[in-house]
């Protein structure tokens, strides 16, 4: 009796998609980062190296040589360098004394959905009219 190629096989339906545990994708995730960084190191110092091997090897520098391997050398280790993040307050920070309110407000709000009341509320300049006009917008777009 003959048997399908399918049932010799399994049915390529039955099969389920093979995804990595999620301790292979943070050893992945760490192999790529490191990768990174090694890679633009690694450029730098070839770029870094060819005006020295011109001078020392040729007994000659040209200038537009040197210029372009340190300037690209110098880009590329600055754009490495993670940035310090500043923040800056979008508007007048507001506190539960001067607007009970609107506190009571967000309160509520963060007690019906679970979640913590935030640190801070900044009043952001043009907010209220932003989502005056979002909502009429709707609204002439409805009917």
């Amino acid at each position: 009796m003959a048997t399908s190629t399918s049932s010799q096989h399994g049915n390529a339906l039955d099969t389920q998609p093979q995804y990595l545990s999620l301790t292979a994708r943070a050893l992945l995730s760490l192999g790529l980062l490191v990768g990174f960084y090694a890679l633009a190191i690694g450029v730098s110092a070839a770029l870094l190296y060819i005006p020295y091997a011109e001078w020392y090897y040729a007994n000659r520098i040209h200038g537009n040589i040197v210029v372009f391997c340190v300037v690209g050398a110098i880009a590329i280790l600055s754009s490495i360098v993670p940035r310090p993040d500043r923040f800056v307050a979008p508007g007048p920070r507001l506190d539960a004394h001067t607007q009970p309110q609107l506190f009571q407000a967000i309160d509520q709000v963060a007690t019906l959905t679970g979640q913590k009341m935030p640190a801070e509320v900044y009043l952001v300049p043009g907010s209220i009219a932003d989502a005056g006009a979002v909502v009429k917008r709707a609204c002439a777009e409805r009917g």
